[in-house]
């Protein structure tokens, strides 16, 4: 069993559990996801909320969550991407409401593949939802039947790719956003250059974030110079200061001019 295997099971188990059932009633309205990843007002970056990784492990264990979020909307991130699986990076479903109440887009970041994890993402106040192509390659689920729940809830779909030929199969689905995957979830290894490589062999036809491996603001620009409209960092930002998020502020400023 390699990685995405343990993730694909892990995630039914949860489901099966009852993790994903909740009472919550949404409090706000739904935001626009892909339209925030080119404002103008903002930097191009979805922060990231997890306190653990596979790659990584410990990446903050007692970060608080409300003090990382506003340090992030303080430095001009244009949304929000919560981690909520419990088991291999500690996510917590009430993090999404935490996050709901910032103002800016919240996407829910998980290995989704029921209806009960869609429908607690929109009452707990997501206003996206990422599904993993690898996982409905490797998969009896469902991505046709999960995305059509996602739209009816009014939420945006992103959809995560990890090569030329997923991102062609992923423009003839109705998500919102597709997500070019630096790490290889099967064995974790990281191709800091697949976002442009992709982004090089197959033209877009709507927004696209560059996700996983940024430790620097050239990668950011890298990704955005190679057609990428915002790129979503984690694990960089979790280790209580916003240096980097000023670093790339600084980087997409001198950009734009």
């Amino acid at each position: 069993m390699d990685e995405l295997d343990y993730f694909i099971d892990n995630a039914f188990s949860l489901v099966m559990s009852g993790y994903y059932r909740t009472r919550a009633e949404r409090t706000v309205p739904v935001k626009p996801f892909s339209s925030s990843l080119v404002s103008a007002d903002r930097i191009p970056v979805v922060a990231e909320f997890k306190r653990r990784t596979p790659s990584v492990r410990d990446v903050s264990s007692d970060a608080d969550i409300r003090e990382r979020l506003t340090a992030f909307s303080h430095a001009g991130v244009c949304g929000f991407s919560i981690l909520t699986e419990p088991h291999r990076f500690d996510g917590s479903l009430d993090n999404i409401y935490v996050a709901s109440s910032f103002g800016l887009p919240v996407l829910m970041k998980d290995f989704v593949i029921a209806t009960d994890q869609v429908d607690a993402a929109y009452r707990l106040g997501a206003d996206a939802v990422l599904l993993i192509m690898d996982i409905f390659e490797r998969s009896r689920f469902n991505i046709d039947v999960l995305m059509e729940d996602i739209h009816t809830a009014g939420m945006e779909a992103v959809l995560e790719v990890n090569s030329s030929a997923q991102f062609s199969a992923a423009m003839e689905t109705e998500a919102d956003v597709i997500g070019i995957n630096n790490r290889n979830l099967s064995d974790l290894s990281l191709d800091e250059g697949r976002t442009a490589k992709v982004l090089a062999e197959v033209a877009k036809d709507r927004p696209v974030i560059g996700m996983s491996g940024v430790t620097e603001a050239g990668h950011v620009t890298s990704m955005l110079d190679a057609g990428a409209d915002a790129v979503l960092v984690g694990t960089s930002l979790m280790g209580g200061s916003t240096a980097l998020l000023e670093e790339i502020r600084e980087a997409v400023l001198k950009r734009r001019k």
